[in-house]
């Protein structure tokens, strides 16, 4: 990866390619993400319409895996940026606790006019998930907190509270469906976990929509 860098000056930010345990491909790069990406990526829809156009182009999949390629972004499980790039357009935003982090750094240094690569011939092993998948509430909150600041800082309030309306509303019904589930006695601890994780998030969401609008009404 640093031979890589050295060898072209107009990159920024390299990734390589992210290996699982087992060996297999794991997705690691992405084009940057629109409203309509944001109502598929770990929702319900995600689940209902597992292969569909908008994440396959999001998610790079109409790419090959082997290739050397400039794209949008790429994870942060692994990258190296260059120190000048850094220096241009400052560090990882610590606004972000966890998840899009590095989504806005790549965002921000492609605006800067640097490049990013994805490398496949440099690959890492990652272990995905394996540290917040320990505490599933938390992971839903910070990964949806972090998608709406990452819209609030690039798209507008207008997007980012019509992501937040379709958020509050899928977490809802997700909610309602696992307390339906759970009254009839179908899996009764996987149900009554579930509601808790969606109940702990829509609570999360609420809340902070509630602390929003008394800061606009504060000032």
């Amino acid at each position: 990866m640093v031979k890589y860098l050295d060898g072209h000056p107009e990159v920024g930010v390299i990734g390589p390619q992210l290996l699982n345990p087992d060996g297999s491909v794991q997705s690691s790069r992405r084009r940057f993400p629109t409203l309509a990406t944001a109502f598929l990526e770990s929702t319900i829809l995600q689940q209902w319409i597992p292969q569909n156009p908008i994440l396959t182009r999001y998610y790079a999949l109409d790419r090959p895996d082997d290739a050397i390629q400039t794209v949008d972004w790429v994870v942060g499980a692994c990258l190296m940026a260059r120190r000048e790039a850094v220096e241009q357009v400052g560090w990882l935003d610590e606004g972000f606790f966890m998840y899009s982090e590095e989504l806005d750094w790549c965002r921000r240094i492609r605006l800067a006019g640097w490049q990013v690569v994805y490398l496949p011939v440099a690959q890492v092993i990652h272990h995905e998930g394996k540290s917040s998948e320990q505490v599933i509430p938390a992971r839903h909150i910070r990964f949806q907190r972090s998608k709406l600041r990452y819209f609030q800082k690039h798209h507008g309030p207008a997007a980012t509270s019509v992501l937040r309306a379709f958020l509050l509303a899928t977490y809802g019904y997700q909610l309602v469906e696992e307390a339906a589930k759970w009254l009839v006695g179908h899996k009764r601890p996987l149900r009554r976990e579930r509601v808790s994780v969606y109940w702990q998030v829509l609570r999360a969401l609420t809340n902070d929509q509630v602390g929003i609008w008394s800061m606009v009404i504060g000032s």
